[in-house]
């Protein structure tokens, strides 16, 4: 995209973001009659992705999900622009955290902590939560191709008092406040597929054997952090909540891949209840899909155990 390409969207985009909620709530309506009945947007993904995960629901029971979804996706995208001029404040006020008290004890002992999330409800909106931490707050993610777009996103993140750190840098400012002796909080939207060349494990997730990453697991050992799953859960329009579920205190007493399996089975759980908050759009299985196609010819590229070879 040009830069006065650039300019001109970002303009709309934050004018639009003036708006009342009323108002971007009925712009969402007519969103999703557009995204669902017009373009059909991501139609296919959508509709393959639902009949991987649940091949036991009938034709009507998938489309009640299908249609849910794309009810969701046009709230949580009218949401995401309503947060450039929402205060801190006003975005804890709609997601709060059901039980701070859990890191009460964490905080005392000086712990930092690995937070475990995912595509599921509306996830931009958790940075919400930081005013109730109490906590050096880090969001790690992958940057975005678009270095224009990058800055935008993550200059609207940074107003809610997240750090943003790409996952190329992680460890490098663990370690600094590790030297500081500064507790930190650093959240993982933890359900993205790896490429293809760094694939080091499988494991079972919605009834696909599905890639994941270890980035989490794997910083928890190193620097000894205690690991929780945010739970989100959609109470109402533009309002969410979030509990924090002990996913694991002792990292350095487990073994290899039981973190990520334990997160991948909260995470199911949560989609199992209300599966329409998940993101059904993302290409989650694109890796899934070419295993199985390799492994019908014959070729084995991974070991018995989910690892990589």
């Amino acid at each position: 995209m040009s830069a006065i390409g650039f300019y001109l969207l970002n303009f709309c985009i934050r004018t639009i973001a003036f708006l009342p909620f009323g108002f971007l709530y009925f712009l969402a309506d007519g969103l999703y009659y557009i995204l669902f009945y017009v373009v059909g947007y991501r139609e296919a993904v959508v509709r393959d992705n639902l009949s991987r995960a649940f091949p036991e629901k009938s034709p009507e029971e998938l489309l009640r999900i299908e249609k849910a979804f794309y009810r969701h996706l046009a709230d949580m995208t009218v949401e995401s622009l309503k947060m450039i001029h929402m205060t801190p404040k006003q975005l804890s006020r709609r997601i709060p955290i059901l039980n701070p008290e859990l890191l009460d004890k964490y905080r005392s002992e000086g712990r930092s902590i690995v937070a475990m999330g995912a595509h599921y409800c509306n996830w931009e909106w958790t940075l919400g939560i930081v005013p109730h931490l109490n906590y050096k707050t880090t969001g790690v993610y992958k940057p975005l191709n678009n270095k224009r777009f990058d800055r935008l996103v993550n200059q609207t993140r940074s107003r809610f008092g997240t750090e943003m750190v790409g996952m190329r840098e992680v460890v490098r400012v663990l370690l600094k406040y590790k030297r500081d002796n500064t507790p930190t909080f650093n959240v993982f939207i933890a359900d993205q597929s790896p490429v293809w060349e760094e694939i080091q494990f499988w494991t079972s997730f919605l009834n696909q054997v599905t890639p994941v990453y270890l980035g989490p697991e794997k910083l928890a050992r190193q620097f000894n952090m205690a690991v929780l799953f945010g739970k989100v859960n959609k109470t109402d329009r533009g309002r969410y909540s979030v509990e924090l579920i002990p996913i694991e205190e002792n990292p350095l007493d487990t073994s290899e891949f039981e973190i990520t399996r334990k997160f991948f089975k909260l995470l199911e759980e949560s989609i199992l209840e209300k599966p329409e908050f998940w993101l059904w759009s993302h290409r989650r299985w694109k890796h899934t899909r070419k295993r199985e196609k390799e492994e019908s010819k014959g070729i084995f590229r991974f070991a018995e155990n989910n690892t990589r070879k």
